[in-house]
């Protein structure tokens, strides 16, 4: 990922084959890369593309898991549990 020393991403350079404006990659018709992104951080390249598509299923997957509600059986073990610790095997 291409990234300064803060972390965040660079404007102008490809966060997955690092190509710059200046610098594009070729695609197999032999044209330039472009930006799909507002912020110019993923250019058109078939692998970054594929690249950028997996990050969003990831990242609408954990956002889906942190939002999801729990099932009745799900909030019936953790009242069961809490405060319990495990048992430890062969104490007597």
């Amino acid at each position: 990922m291409s990234a300064d020393h803060t972390g965040a991403l660079i404007p102008g350079v490809c966060r997955f084959c690092h190509c710059t404006e200046r610098n594009a990659c070729t695609l197999a018709n032999g044209d330039p890369c472009s930006w799909i992104d507002r912020g110019r951080t993923v250019c058109n390249s078939p692998a970054c593309i594929t690249a950028y598509r997996a990050l969003l299923s990831r990242a609408s997957f954990e956002r889906e898991k942190a939002t999801r509600k729990r099932t009745p059986a799900e909030i019936h073990d953790l009242i069961r549990n809490r405060g319990r610790r495990p048992r430890k095997r062969g104490a007597a």
